[in-house]
């Protein structure tokens, strides 16, 4: 774990200023007013130089300081190919809000680990913002990456509130003045038999199963809670989402895809045993969705 070291305030004019990481810096926007209690992401700006040092500027909007038990994550796909690392991410820079640390971290193929050696530093030199420094080899002598970032506000293990930007996709930076090795080309490839008529694809479609409850014991007041619903598609991109109310009042919930099982976990609120948790379950892909509401009684 690092830490994150602030500086001077004239440090942090200069960094910001035109030229302060190169002569053309990039800057990526992400909506504000969508985060909730979590970090509100606004912008993310990326420069570079002829040495390959990279200099970041993330911003969020909503507090001077992280809360405690926030997170702002960036994922870093420096290959840029989804078929490695996890999820298409090979790097990871995680900020704590509690401490203002840092952890830069690599996937080994099982799990985040330490990036050794590391020349990534991250300070705070203006309030609601971070300025990270890294070069190259930190993200594998990359020319060009694809990356996206996520702030979190945690009430224990429990993920309360995410902002995620872009809100969907990744954003895409290529270093000015590294351009990319060609890639070999194919071998020549002999002359194609004709072959039977291709079969029309069929449109994929997505379908949510019934909703059951995971937690054990039941839906208890205070309590963590997770429900659930198998997703029928054989798309492979999908997009899910869930809206928990008690007595017409919104509960935070965080809702997770994997596997073809929709899950989603929140807390019932303190003193609401004998009401009812009633909500929507939604699976999207392109082209098709599908919505399940449910209710459960909360037990105390």
């Amino acid at each position: 774990m690092r830490r994150v070291f602030p500086a001077s305030l004239l440090v942090a004019v200069l960094a910001l200023g035109v030229g302060a990481a190169g002569a053309t810096p990039v800057t990526f926007a992400d909506p504000a007013g969508d985060a909730g209690n979590a970090p509100d992401l606004t912008s993310f700006v990326v420069d570079n130089d002829a040495a390959g040092k990279i200099s970041i500027v993330i911003s969020w909007a909503n507090a001077a300081y992280l809360n405690e038990d926030s997170f702002i994550s960036v994922y870093f796909n420096s290959d840029r190919n989804a078929a490695t690392g996890n999820a298409g991410s090979d790097y990871l820079l995680r900020i704590r809000g509690s401490d203002y640390s840092f952890e830069y971290l690599r996937w080994n193929g099982k799990d985040w680990v330490d990036s050794v050696p590391v020349t990534v530093t991250v300070d705070q030199n203006v309030l609601q913002t971070f300025e990270v420094t890294m070069y190259r080899p930190d993200l594998g002598g990359s020319t060009a990456f694809d990356f996206y970032l996520v702030g979190e506000q945690r009430g224990g293990s429990v993920v309360l509130a995410r902002d995620s930007a872009p809100d969907s996709g990744v954003w895409t930076y290529r270093l000015a003045g590294f351009a990319p090795a060609p890639a070999p080309g194919p071998p020549p490839k002999p002359a194609p038999k004709p072959g039977p008529k291709p079969v029309p694809k069929v449109p994929a479609t997505v379908g949510l199963a019934a909703v059951t409850v995971k937690s054990a014991g039941g839906i208890h007041a205070g309590r963590i809670f997770t429900i659930s619903s198998r997703v029928l598609t054989t798309a492979r991109a999908v997009r899910v989402a869930c809206v928990i109310k008690v007595s017409g009042r919104a509960v935070p919930a965080l809702a997770h895809y994997a596997a073809h099982v929709l899950t989603c976990q929140g807390i019932a609120p303190p003193g609401s045993a004998g009401k009812r948790l009633a909500g929507v379950l939604t699976a999207t892909i392109s082209g098709d969705h599908d919505a399940r509401a449910f209710t459960f009684v909360i037990r105390s």
